[in-house]
């Protein structure tokens, strides 16, 4: 029997794995072990700011990671062992961080207030969502601004209407 794969079907799958795995993340340590290198996670996290600034950074190794990514999502033990000899492993391990910044970003962000600018959150229970899906720096103030034209544009909006 063969199995026929559409790259829909495969996102929706990854993403439902991530989140429940990400949700059973029971601490700090956990979630470090989710990446190959959280400390420069978290540096990324703080450095590139801008949607801009991340999109470049992902459109140079999203390619490469999501061939590793098909793999990872089949066997995720034996996918970690094979990029030992991988000679783009740099940028798959790259990749595999980038991507876990932009879940914990979306999950932040899906708490973010937009009656308020950009990291100046005024509501303490938005503040302390934010801050728990800030795993790199715990602050519901120095969100990187990844957002989507669209997601900017309707947050704008409701600025506005809020002003």
């Amino acid at each position: 029997m063969k199995f026929k794969f559409t790259t829909i079907g495969l996102v929706i799958s990854f993403i439902t794995l991530l989140y429940s795995n990400l949700s059973q993340a029971a601490s700090l340590e956990d979630i470090k072990k989710q990446f190959f290198d959280y400390d420069a996670a978290v540096e990324f996290w703080q450095t590139h700011k801008s949607r801009a600034e991340m999109a470049k950074e992902w459109s140079r190794v999203s390619s490469t990671y999501r061939i590793w990514r098909n793999y990872y999502d089949v066997n995720r033990e034996r996918a970690i062992e094979l990029i030992a000899f991988d000679p783009s492993a740099s940028i798959i391990r790259k990749g595999h961080d980038i991507y876990l910044l932009n879940v914990y970003w979306r999950k932040g962000y899906k708490a973010f207030d937009p009656s308020t600018s950009w990291n100046q959150v005024n509501n303490e229970n938005v503040c302390k969502k934010m801050k728990r899906q800030n795993v790199f720096t715990h602050s519901c103030i120095d969100y990187p601004d990844w957002r989507s034209p669209i997601e900017l544009e309707k947050d704008n909006a409701k600025l506005l209407v809020h002003n």
